[in-house]
């Protein structure tokens, strides 16, 4: 009987500002699941309000329900992304954003997790409005005080993001499931014979077949694979 798959939560936090980013997290993560983590036992589940919240009532409010549905203190990764907006504030002062990007803090301090990986687009905008000055104001002090034990990444638009988050969900996968060095296949083996079987949209092919042969060299890098026979190298 085949073993199951361990389950990694990725949970995705941010203003309304950044779906188009938000939306492109589960695609990127759905690349991860077909070409990498399962040959490695692994399996990438997303959680996101919009998608696995329900209409109804909590005591402490709207956030409280999504609290309880993230379960971002059980997760592995909490994506944390940022442009113009920090956000409408809660019944407790703080955005949704900045409430779920602290939960995942606290709860990295005493269990070592999730992982926080936050982005921030750096693409120019300008503000027309007091409302929009003073929401792009609270992105910047929030950057300016994140916390030291933390790295931040910047990023420009969502194609610039979702290369960004490949090749760091992968990274993650190389530092934290493979101790042992990175698995190394024969072009003829099954798995190499199903990846060139298998026909995603052409921009997700390239970049996961990339990502693969980096992956299995023990790296990431930014050079493009041109043809089929880069993987098989």
């Amino acid at each position: 009987m085949p073993e199951l798959a361990k389950l990694l939560r990725v949970v995705v936090a941010s203003p309304g500002d950044v779906q188009a980013e938000r939306d492109v997290v589960p695609i990127v993560v759905e690349e991860i699941n077909r070409w990498i983590a399962s040959f490695l036992g692994l399996r990438f589940e997303v959680a996101r309000w919009e998608t696995d919240s329900y209409p109804a009532f909590h005591v402490e409010g709207p956030q409280g329900l999504i609290d309880g549905i993230l379960r971002i203190e059980d997760s592995d990764i909490l994506v944390g992304i940022f442009w113009k907006r920090f956000g409408t504030p809660t019944k407790h002062g703080t955005t949704g954003t900045e409430h779920e990007i602290r939960q995942a803090y606290d709860a990295w301090k005493k269990n070592n997790r999730p992982q926080v990986m936050v982005y921030f687009n750096q693409k120019p905008y300008s503000p027309t409005s007091k409302q929009e000055t003073d929401q792009w104001g609270q992105v910047l002090e929030f950057k300016k005080a994140f916390p030291a034990e933390g790295l931040w990444w910047p990023y420009r638009g969502k194609t610039d993001f979702e290369r960004l988050l490949r090749n760091h969900l992968i990274n993650f996968v190389r530092d934290n499931y493979m101790t042992g060095g990175p698995p190394t296949l024969s072009p003829n083996s099954a798995v190499v014979q199903q990846m060139l079987l298998l026909r995603p949209r052409p921009a997700s092919l390239s970049g996961a077949m990339r990502d693969y042969t980096n992956l299995r060299n023990g790296w990431v890098s930014d050079r493009m694979v041109t043809s089929e026979r880069d993987v098989l190298q």
